[in-house]
């Protein structure tokens, strides 16, 4: 799951991953880069809602907003 979104020109990328470890674990969280040596599923779907980023005065976080 994430969001690829388009800011000012550039893409943006927040992915999140269920991975499988050599031992069968479950591994997940973000997914900052990888390698697929088997194989992988990916399914993207186009939404048009317009989502902004901005400030939370609360957490001094980019939060992810719906306009």
């Amino acid at each position: 799951s994430g969001i690829i979104s388009r800011h000012q020109g550039s893409y943006n990328f927040h992915l999140h991953a269920a991975l499988a470890a050599e031992d069968k674990r479950l591994v997940g969280g973000h997914l900052l880069k990888g390698e697929v040596n088997v194989t992988n599923e990916i399914v993207l779907l186009e939404n048009r809602t317009k989502v902004v980023r901005r400030l939370e005065e609360d957490t001094a976080l980019m939060g992810l907003f719906l306009e």
